[in-house]
């Protein structure tokens, strides 16, 4: 463990470790995503629209490449 101040801000782990804990990751995400899609009745939104619609409620102009390049 490393501390700061008192605090735990980190930990080293093994490799394997780190494997098993990303796998484990994934498997939540993608259960997390079927759920998603069964729970949505076949209806999904392209991210443009989901940023149109976010700029028209927020005033804002998000565009999918000032989101991904910051």
């Amino acid at each position: 463990m490393i501390e700061s101040q008192g605090q735990i801000i980190a930990a080293v782990i093994n490799y394997a470790d780190l494997k098993r804990l990303e796998a484990l990751e994934d498997a939540r995400d993608t259960a997390d995503f079927q759920r998603a899609i069964t729970e949505s009745d076949g209806e999904s939104y392209s991210v443009e629209e989901v940023i149109t619609d976010y700029n028209e409620l927020h005033g804002t102009n998000f565009t999918v490449e000032n989101i991904l390049n910051g």
